[in-house]
């Protein structure tokens, strides 16, 4: 379920959209793996180790907030590895 607030700004279109980019540009998912579990006052954020068949390591983050017992998606991303820089001279 997704927050009030989050399900305004992400609808159908907008997952489409996301689906299309995310499919197009990282390909499929080949796994996820829970790896941690953050619990905060007003939230809770689930972080997930993932792979996909074109980027072969990321970060899923999910931040949820709970109203009434019920957990509601507020947001979430996707976080590639920072590129290693060359060391300067």
């Amino acid at each position: 379920m997704l927050n009030p607030e989050f399900k305004n700004d992400f609808n159908e279109e907008s997952f489409n959209n996301f689906k299309k980019l995310t499919d197009t540009n990282f390909g499929a998912l080949n796994s996820k793996t829970l790896r941690l579990i953050t619990k905060l006052d007003d939230a809770d954020i689930l972080e997930f180790q993932a792979s996909y068949s074109k980027i072969p390591q990321a970060a899923l983050v999910f931040a949820f907030s709970v109203e009434k017992e019920k957990p509601l998606i507020r947001d979430f991303t996707i976080q590639l590895p920072r590129k290693e820089e060359p060391a300067q001279k």
